[in-house]
């Protein structure tokens, strides 16, 4: 649940930055829709990848003064993608929790 915060948080800094650069708004205001979704733990997996690669072409838009804190996003969304949503979200509500489960030999 703190790397989904983290991930929102760090989408709609960088979003707002971007806004504020007077670039690329509908990329800002579709990041900042993503975020939501992060934030409620919807479609983590798939919102996550997707958030990477919308702040990745936003950080090689021209007029790029933020590439430290967008390396930092990217990152974080990586590794929430690749960890998933957790057991407080709604995937876990709708789908149901993931376990691993290793066989005794």
């Amino acid at each position: 649940m703190l790397l989904r915060v983290t991930a929102s948080g760090l989408l709609v800094a960088t979003a707002c930055d971007h806004l504020s650069l007077g670039a690329a708004s509908l990329l800002s205001v579709s990041i900042i829709i993503l975020a939501i979704f992060l934030m409620l733990g919807l479609f983590t997996t798939a919102v996550a990848r997707l958030s990477a690669m919308l702040t990745m072409t936003l950080s090689l838009l021209p007029r790029q003064e933020i590439l430290a804190g967008s390396i930092v996003t990217i990152s974080v969304c990586i590794a929430l993608a690749l960890l998933g949503a957790g057991a407080y979200s709604l995937d876990a509500r709708l789908f149901g929790q993931r376990r691993v489960v290793w066989p005794n030999h």
